[in-house]
């Protein structure tokens, strides 16, 4: 069952919410570009009706789903983005009627397969997404074919729209999107935050662009500007 529950679209009853920072604006592109633009395209409902997001773990999977999500509903798409890693991957059973929505994110898939109510789920979900239009978005650490799945047949179901690969950024780049997040939420990053940031969490973008966002609250609340030794004061709380 879908309930409407917040301006983003659509939510489950587990009252799963959008991060407030994931959007495609504040998502430094680098060497993604061709996945980039073929998730805008399905924000848009106007480019793929499936896709598979593929990287090692850091590289900013959840952020890119929560985007799209985020344009779709800006846009007035029903949608759904459910990490299954989470609470929503505890029971398939929360599959059942989403292809009633217009975009559905399924985030982490690796965490439910191998499991064959899960499988059967995945399974009749992307079959009753293309029968009524859906569009349906998978991500997980590995592509289909390096995922564990006892349903030979989810395989080729996971693969009926491209497979996207995130490639890690270099460290200039990285830097960059530090920056760039920042210029976004308005924030002053001093040269030693970022330079504290990069060598403290070196492969952890995801992470850091969420550990922005922390800080900028910390800031706004406190009104203090970022400094190495506020920094590590608000990282440490907010363990």
């Amino acid at each position: 069952m879908v309930t409407h529950a917040d301006p983003f679209g659509p939510q489950m009853p587990l009252g799963i919410s959008l991060a407030p920072g994931a959007t495609f604006e504040a998502w430094f592109v680098g060497q993604n570009r061709f996945a980039v633009e073929v998730l805008r395209g399905m924000a848009d409902g106007t480019g793929e009706r499936q896709a598979f997001l593929a990287s090692e773990p850091g590289l900013g999977k959840s952020h890119l789903l929560q985007a799209t999500c985020r344009r779709a509903g800006d846009a007035g798409a029903r949608c759904a983005w459910l990490p299954l890693d989470g609470e929503a991957g505890a029971d398939a059973g929360i599959l059942e009627g989403l292809e009633a929505l217009d975009l559905i994110a399924l985030d982490a898939i690796d965490a439910v397969v191998g499991d064959a109510a899960w499988e059967r789920g995945l399974f009749g979900l992307i079959n009753a997404a293309r029968a009524s239009d859906t569009r349906l978005l998978f991500a997980a650490r590995a592509v289909p074919a390096g995922l564990s799945l006892v349903l030979p047949d989810l395989a080729s179901r996971l693969t009926w729209g491209p497979v996207l690969q995130l490639t890690p950024l270099e460290e200039a780049d990285k830097r960059e999107a530090l920056m760039g997040r920042a210029r976004v939420l308005g924030l002053d990053l001093p040269d030693a935050v970022a330079d504290y940031l990069l060598r403290h969490f070196p492969r952890d973008l995801a992470g850091q662009l969420e550990r922005l966002d922390t800080l900028d609250r910390a800031s706004l609340a406190s009104g203090r500007r970022l400094t190495v030794p506020f920094v590590k004061e608000v990282l440490a709380q907010a363990r």
